[in-house]
């Protein structure tokens, strides 16, 4: 079977298929580390296959529950879950510092399950200049069908109707969004692969003369319904978006 260039990036045709990987066939049988969306730059990600959380976490309400577990995953082998407690707006959140980054349009993407009894899940980034504090967010409330950005009063702020999902923890939502910092509006967010144009939105800016570093938050809030947990993988942060 002759194989030439579309097939194996070679400038050659050849006899016969040797001991090649194909990458291309790799990328689509193993699928990338970004399912949904391969925009942008990847500047840090955490997949949680290491052996320690590297996340603070902290808990709003009463005492919740954070572990690595095997029996969910997107990538891997393992994800994180994260429990909170079972009254109304009881919450989980993990937060994770990071260096001053060269700022721009930047993105911030998760995947995590969702059931019934979780009231959001959402993700926040918070960039601090020496002189203010940049916040941003983007969320799915469950209870209500919404997708929401976190405005320039510091609330989250309904954008989007009618987002319903399945009440099944097997199954892993994938949230992004895009934020630039050199203007302070949002440029869009994705939810399950569908993407929503935020441009005319705006992030919170307040004065902080906290020295420069990224802090990232992911939330999981409780509907007070009963037991609730979601499964976490895949976290990654992108710079140099379009």
């Amino acid at each position: 079977m002759v194989h030439t260039l579309p097939d194996y990036s070679t400038k050659y045709k050849m006899a016969k298929v040797f001991g090649q990987i194909d990458t291309g066939e790799l990328a689509v049988r193993l699928g990338a580390i970004s399912s949904f969306d391969r925009r942008g730059n990847v500047l840090w990600m955490d997949n949680f296959e290491e052996a320690t959380i590297g996340w603070e976490v902290s808990y709003t309400g009463g005492a919740g529950n954070t572990f690595l577990s095997t029996n969910r995953w997107l990538h891997g082998g393992q994800s994180l879950y994260l429990e909170p407690d079972t009254d109304d707006d009881d919450r989980v959140s993990l937060i994770r510092n990071l260096s001053y980054p060269t700022l721009g349009r930047m993105g911030f993407e998760a995947s995590m399950t969702c059931i019934d009894t979780v009231k959001f899940i959402s993700l926040f980034m918070r960039v601090y200049d020496g002189v203010h504090y940049h916040e941003s967010g983007f969320g799915y409330w469950k209870d209500t069908d919404q997708l929401t950005f976190l405005g320039p009063l510091g609330l989250n702020v309904p954008f989007k109707d009618g987002i319903t999902t399945e009440d099944d923890d097997r199954l892993f939502l994938h949230f992004k969004y895009v934020y630039d910092y050199t203007t302070a509006k949002y440029v869009r967010g994705n939810f399950n692969g569908v993407d929503y144009d935020m441009s005319t939105l705006s992030g919170q800016i307040e004065d902080d003369a906290i020295r420069p570093y990224l802090r990232l938050y992911i939330v999981c809030d409780c509907a007070g319904t009963g037991l609730t947990y979601t499964y976490l993988d895949s976290v990654i942060l992108t710079q140099n978006e379009p």
